[in-house]
């Protein structure tokens, strides 16, 4: 079996490749017993993070795995203001900068012509103002 070294998602300790590809926690956190409450929760949904995290916390376990789930629960309802705004899904590309700036990461966005770079901060922007009532300015 294939092990990394660092990146449990809770713990950031040491995890098998099968769950890491799941964003599961490692065994350490989430021994495998817990699993089996995993079964009926359609794997890669909100819900079955969030789920993870409830059994995280039911073991005394929970650390870092809070934090991925609220980033994932923004980020997708960053991505469904997206659809709505524009009547169409974002790009990987797009998806991969909105993770960025949640992430609140400081980047530069450098892509050819066409890749959807304004398209994405004005929804950014839109987004941010009417959820969080910031104040965005363009220069």
């Amino acid at each position: 079996m294939l092990y990394y070294e660092n990146v449990c998602p809770n713990c950031n300790g040491r995890i098998s490749y099968e769950r890491l590809v799941k964003l599961l926690p490692c065994e350490k956190c989430l021994p495998d017993n817990f699993l089996n409450e995993l079964d009926k929760i359609k794997p890669g949904t909100f819900r079955f993070y969030k789920k993870v995290a409830s059994l995280l916390r039911k073991n005394y376990a929970l650390k870092n795995y809070n934090k991925f789930v609220k980033l994932l629960k923004i980020t997708n309802d960053f991505l469904n203001f997206f659809k709505k705004a524009i009547d169409s899904k974002a790009w990987n590309a797009q998806r991969m900068w909105a993770i960025r700036v949640f992430k609140n990461l400081s980047f530069a966005i450098m892509a050819p012509t066409g890749t959807g770079k304004t398209t994405f901060l004005i929804v950014l922007s839109l987004y941010l103002a009417q959820k969080f009532k910031k104040k965005i300015y363009f220069i």
